[in-house]
């Protein structure tokens, strides 16, 4: 198996968001498109970095306070 054969089953859309967008809705992008991690884009187009659901996860565990909030949803 090689990187050319995974990547013709995952289709060639690529979706990022900005820099200026909140945790919460690159969750909901990355729920949205059922993918696990995003591009960060800058105004032009340059990519910034990669945003991952563990990236989340782990920013929200580092401050209790701002996660006191969220609640699971039944699905």
């Amino acid at each position: 198996m090689t990187i050319a054969n995974i990547l013709r089953g995952k289709g060639s859309q690529v979706v990022s968001v900005g820099p200026q967008d909140d945790a919460a809705a690159v969750a909901r992008t990355l729920a949205q498109h059922r993918i696990g991690a995003v591009l960060v884009r800058d105004a032009q187009g340059g990519v910034l970095g990669i945003l991952s659901e563990r990236d989340i996860v782990r920013a929200l565990a580092g401050q209790p306070e701002e996660s006191a909030g969220c609640r699971p949803t039944s699905s």
